[in-house]
């Protein structure tokens, strides 16, 4: 599945974080190239004393647990770590790598202070509270600022015992040590930014009156074998042709098992060509200011070199050089027209310019007044030795990705951005993100972890059953506290409504979803099959989604709640011409959702053919018939892309989609 890209010019409440890849901003084009932060690993040889990132200032630390606290030092330094009252212990190994645990706190803020002969180091306002991960893709990593409400709730949110760590996006081979993040507090100008369920979710969390704190390592497009741990891939059998086909693909191609790759292109001769044949018109006519640099953001991804310099008087000639990690990407922004206003190209028919040099790149036509998760974007091209003549027509473009397909705007564009990208072009290596996003912080003591993923592996649904509960179990034994609360968000629905059964790779996926909950201790989902978008796979009501989860904390971690879900399928019986469905965590019982016909059931024969079935509900039970199925042996609900389906339990929460049979499914097959 491709991978999602924020537009440079969405509004600054979008634009801050969604997912996958914020470009990096360069003030006008051919101008000098903001560095993004690489994430390393700094601790070996860190000369000074220091803590983990994450143990910086306005850390959130758990409560009434265990708390390790880590960092470096020299090699063989005492280090002695205080806070709340409490002095701690250690020597620094061989690699100046140091680890005390503090014993369960309570609340409170304060510093963070570690002393190692006449080094000090300091972490301020460190707070204990609740901290939970938040992982998956791009419906995890989605912002505040694109949510529905979330305008609004940034001008009144501000909280400063609600703090975010954002993992910055980084695909590594080997598990990395550190990050280049920061904890950030709930303010009108970082809310936004963060994660939308997230946010919301840590909102509910703050009706406890303890601080909250949330990492966050999400990146849109990513399948779950790239935030399992490379252990608890080896040893789950089903995982295995997913290790088998990186490593075909990585012998046919061996730049994906580079850890750097190096790019360059040299650009010339950058044309605008007039639909009525006339004269070439050079792009530099149309430059304006030069953009503001306010992309300087550490959540950006790694590129390790990148510069981009005029090569001749004309200045019309550049070379954009670097290299970039794996799944990374570097990008430049022509400016076109006066500022956010846009230049009127509807004249022109295409874009023709020449290029030299090694990788694989992009053009994007930026619109400031169209703006999606996907971008309008060429297809991808190499550059080799020679210098090659191009062109793109304007018009042609299409977006690549998900997302409310938008048309291009001709009169509307106002910028070129041109991407070198690796030849992943979004993260596929297996125990890449694990690596590079979540070993930095594992063992960081967490009440739970929050997972909103699947889209990307829908298609090996049969296969994630197994996978996901092998990436929990290794995430687990990474964080050595036990059985930590794991709480999933089954996909919404998304695409053509459908109202009968029909096969589905999603509504397999929801049902793998579902076995993983149980296959593991501590974990369960949360049913969101009424709060999708048919046209976006990126659906606006993340609050309430993050409330859903929100209960299930409540009821299962703090106590606070009779019911967290609406009602699950619990059994069968076949009747003479129907069947009977039960349900368990019925709480007040059934119910049609506004009233009127329940809708979303399937029923089959012998047959295996499903057909669109009458249902009604009788107490606790629901009945389910057709004329066309004298001999009922099976029923399915809600099981198609877009399910139209309307039963829920009296709290108001929906029943999950399910079905009575065990026939083979479709992506059985898939590995």
């Amino acid at each position: 599945m491709r991978r999602r890209r924020n537009d440079p010019g969405a509004p600054d409440g979008i634009r801050a974080r969604y997912n996958s890849r914020v470009p990096m901003r360069i003030q006008g084009l051919f101008a000098a190239l903001l560095a993004a932060l690489p994430v390393t690993a700094f601790g070996a040889a860190a000369p000074t004393l220091r803590f983990a990132s994450v143990f910086g200032d306005g850390a959130v630390l758990q409560q009434e647990i265990s708390v390790p606290v880590w960092g470096w030092a020299q090699p063989g330094a005492k280090v002695i770590v205080r806070y709340a009252g409490q002095e701690k212990k250690a020597v620094a190994g061989g690699d100046g790598r140091w680890l005390v645990t503090l014993d369960p706190i309570t609340g409170g803020a304060g510093e963070l202070v570690a002393t190692a002969g006449k080094e000090r180091a300091v972490s301020r306002d460190v707070a204990g509270g609740e901290v939970w991960l938040c992982s998956g893709q791009s419906n995890m990593a989605m912002n505040v600022g694109g949510s529905d409400g979330g305008q609004e709730a940034a001008k009144t949110g501000e909280d400063a015992y609600l703090r975010v760590y954002r993992m910055p996006d980084a695909v590594s081979d080997k598990p990395q040590a550190d990050a280049a993040a920061k904890w950030v507090s709930a303010t009108p100008e970082s809310i936004p930014g963060f994660s939308a369920i997230g946010y919301w979710f840590a909102r509910s969390i703050r009706q406890l009156n303890a601080p909250v704190g949330l990492i966050v390592a999400a990146w849109g497009g990513t399948a779950a074998e790239t935030w399992a741990d490379a252990k608890s891939l080896a040893i789950e059998p089903a995982c295995q042709p997913i290790l088998t086909g990186w490593k075909e693909r990585v012998r046919k191609d061996p730049e994906l098992g580079m850890a750097e790759l190096p790019f360059r292109l040299e650009i010339d001769r950058i044309d605008l060509l007039p639909a009525d044949g006339s004269a070439r018109v050079p792009l530099d006519r149309f430059s304006g200011p030069a953009l503001p640099g306010r992309w300087e953001d550490p959540w950006a991804p790694g590129v390790s070199t990148a510069k981009f310099e005029i090569t001749s008087s004309e200045g019309r000639r550049g070379l954009f050089s670097g290299t970039i990690g794996t799944a990374s990407y570097a990008t430049v922004v022509r400016t076109l027209g006066e500022g956010e206003k846009g230049a009127d190209l509807s004249r022109f028919a295409a874009i023709r310019l020449k290029v030299r040099g090694r990788g694989l790149f992009k053009l994007h036509f930026r619109q400031p007044t169209v703006w999606d998760w996907a971008w309008h974007e060429t297809p991808a091209f190499r550059a080799g030795e020679d210098w090659q003549e191009l062109a793109f027509t304007l018009t042609e473009t299409k977006q690549p990705d998900w997302g409310a397909q938008k048309p291009i705007e001709l009169a509307t564009i106002n910028g070129l951005v041109v991407t070198a990208t690796s030849s992943v072009v979004y993260p596929e290596m297996p125990s890449g993100l694990y690596n590079g996003e979540i070993a930095p912080v594992a063992r960081y003591a967490i009440r739970g972890a929050l997972w909103y993923q699947g889209e990307a592996n829908a298609g090996r649904a049969w296969q994630y059953r197994s996978l996901l509960p092998a990436m929990i179990r290794g995430w687990r034994k990474a964080w050595r506290q036990g059985d930590f609360h794991f709480f999933i968000v089954q996909l919404p629905g998304w695409q053509v409504p459908a109202d009968a059964p029909v096969d589905s790779d999603w509504a397999e996926l929801r049902e793998a979803q579902a076995v993983a909950a149980a296959a593991v201790p501590n974990a369960d989902y949360a049913c969101t099959i009424d709060l999708g978008d048919a046209a976006d796979i990126h659906p606006k009501r993340k609050r309430e989604v993050a409330e859903r989860l929100a209960l299930i904390a409540s009821m299962r971690v703090y106590g606070r709640a009779a019911e967290c879900s609406g009602p699950r399928y619990a059994g069968m019986e076949a009747e003479v011409g129907a069947v009977r469905i039960r349900f368990s965590r019925l709480g007040g019982g059934l119910e049609v959702r506004g009233g009127g016909e329940l809708t979303g059931f399937g029923v089959a024969g012998e047959d295996r053919k499903f057909v669109k079935a009458a249902a009604r509900v009788e107490g606790d039970t629901v009945v389910v018939s057709s004329p066309a199925v004298p001999s009922p042996v099976a029923v399915r609900y809600a099981w198609s892309q877009n399910p139209v389906c309307n039963l829920r339990g009296k709290i108001g929460l929906p029943v999950a989609p399910f079905r009575t049979d065990d026939w083979p499914l479709t992506t059985l097959d898939n590995k």
